[in-house]
């Protein structure tokens, strides 16, 4: 970690932090691409691909306006998220719970993206830095997008038979489940 002085300082350890994450996507989806059954999933992977691009590119602009460097800031729980993503994936394994697995840690951190996002944007409402808050603000809207669209999968393709499994009754009979959290409120 960097030395820390200011709101602004951390507010571009977490930009820093988030190109990390994005680039880590971007090295990684073409892999999962070649391992995915459904070819719905194979397409939400090529859109999330996408996506961490114009992310990168965007996050590069916004660390680069404001006078930080654009270089990734390497987060040890990051990377562990990301091997522990890579060793639980076996090509050998059946399609279906191959995808499922792949579905659950792309869950995982799509999940910390969004935490990253919206904090950078907390940080930014406080510092009054609607030049920062409104981008992130708009890729944040993407990142939870592409979460909805994972979920989507997960419950009606991948695995529709057992996406209740495991689900209590009570919970079951409300419809609880596979629901994703909006955030966008």
């Amino acid at each position: 970690m960097i030395c820390l002085v200011s709101i602004r300082d951390l507010q571009a350890e977490q930009l820093r932090e988030l190109l990390h994450c994005e680039r880590e996507i971007i090295r990684m989806v073409p892999g999962l691409i070649r391992l995915a059954w459904h070819e719905s999933l194979a397409g939400a992977l090529r859109s999330l691909q996408d996506m961490a691009e114009r992310q990168v590119g965007r996050l590069a602009t916004l660390l680069d306006a404001s006078g930080s460097e654009a270089t990734a800031q390497v987060g040890p729980a990051l990377d562990g998220m990301v091997a522990e993503f890579a060793s639980s994936l076996w090509a050998e394994e059946p399609h279906q719970v191959l995808d499922a697995a792949m579905v659950i840690e792309l869950h995982r951190l799509v999940h910390v993206t969004i935490a990253g996002y919206a904090t950078v944007i907390a940080l930014a409402e406080a510092m009054n830095d609607m030049t920062t808050a409104r981008p992130v603000r708009e890729m944040l809207e993407e990142v939870i997008d592409a979460e909805h669209a994972l979920a989507l999968i997960a419950r009606n393709e991948v695995n529709p038979d057992g996406a209740m499994a495991g689900v209590p009754d009570e919970a079951r009979r409300l419809g609880l489940g596979l629901e994703w959290t909006d955030f966008s409120t």
